[in-house]
């Protein structure tokens, strides 16, 4: 396989690069969906090749499924809920804030939101307009 010399991000201390540093990605929903969806999109290259030989695949499956599944775990980090009204029913459309973070996030038709955080104390802020 063959790689790429040099990297115009310099060397990878970690193999990891911020995104803002990386590859513009124009026309992707990455952006779009972390800020009004609350959905976090992820995008890995495990090569330093863009297209590798079929034939380097499992190679590089091998060398990257412990670190993958790691991350796939990560998605159990932070809080998740389900709000109710005073008679027991899920309201949706609730908007769910975390006090101190950007990006305030609605309640899904069955009053579920969640939120990625790192361990910590959190202030949750919930409203409605019909419920108070």
């Amino acid at each position: 396989m063959k790689a790429r010399k040099s990297s115009p991000l310099g060397p990878r201390h970690g193999s990891v690069t911020e995104g803002a540093r990386g590859t513009e990605a124009r026309g992707s929903m990455q952006d779009y969906n972390y800020i009004y969806a609350g959905c976090m999109e992820l995008t890995l290259e495990i090569s330093c090749c863009k297209f590798p030989d079929q034939s380097y695949l499992k190679h590089e499956w091998t060398k990257n499924k412990n670190a993958l599944i790691e991350l796939y775990k990560k998605v159990h980090i932070g809080v998740k809920g389900v709000v109710l009204g005073a008679k027991k029913t899920p309201i949706k459309d609730a908007q769910v804030s975390f006090i101190g973070r950007d990006h305030p996030s609605k309640t899904t038709k069955l009053g579920e939101f969640w939120r990625l955080l790192l361990p910590g104390t959190y202030t949750i802020k919930i409203e409605h307009e019909f419920e108070k």
